[in-house]
């Protein structure tokens, strides 16, 4: 507050709230003889959040670890506390676990288990990396789907919120679920003359 004392003329005085650069939510208060009042003042500003994510092997097969990679970045000009990422791996990898590290001054949860629901704090040009890994299904055949997004505390707007979201595919080496590329006939559910 500038200034962060005035005397009051015809019962009013006037100051000028000062919060810098800094977005966030702040208290303003003023107290008079005996009576004081509070009031919640929300500063904005910009940022731009950036979601990518890579499995180590887009074609796996069956009982396969696999490993993804989701990095969270912030371009600025602000920075970010507590970004929200959200990442959901499908029901079929199991045994899911993850690190996290930063880079940059960011900063997450060291580690944790499971779909990602995390807090991330990410300063201008700051990112987190977050390194996950699960077992394939016995057999595996087809496509799953990792589904990952980041957002921004509500005090700042994305300058381009299209980058925020992103997904991985994890394909199967396979085309049959009876391994019929395979060549082993004894695999086959039927064999032909």
């Amino acid at each position: 507050m500038d200034p962060t004392e005035a005397e009051t003329v015809f019962g009013m005085a006037a100051s000028t709230f000062t919060a810098g650069a800094a977005p966030g939510f702040y208290g303003v208060g003023a107290a008079v003889d005996f009576a004081s009042v509070e009031i919640p003042v929300t500063v904005t500003g910009d940022a731009d959040l950036t979601m990518t994510m890579a499995p180590s092997s887009q074609v796996l097969d069956d009982g396969d670890n696999v490993e993804v990679a989701i990095t969270v970045g912030n371009a600025g000009p602000n920075p970010a506390a507590e970004v929200s990422v959200a990442v959901d791996f499908p029901a079929e990898l199991g045994g899911i676990g993850w690190i996290c590290v930063g880079s940059g001054g960011g900063t997450c949860s060291p580690d944790g288990s499971g779909d990602i629901d995390d807090l991330a704090d990410l300063p201008a040009g700051g990112s987190v990396t977050y390194t996950a890994i699960g077992a394939l299904p016995d057999p595996f055949t087809g496509v799953l789907v990792v589904d990952g997004v980041a957002g921004l505390p509500e005090y700042l707007v994305d300058t381009n919120p299209s980058d925020n979201e992103t997904e991985a595919e994890i394909r199967s080496i396979r085309v049959f679920d009876d391994g019929f590329e395979s060549g082993d006939t004894s695999v086959w559910p039927e064999t032909m003359p």
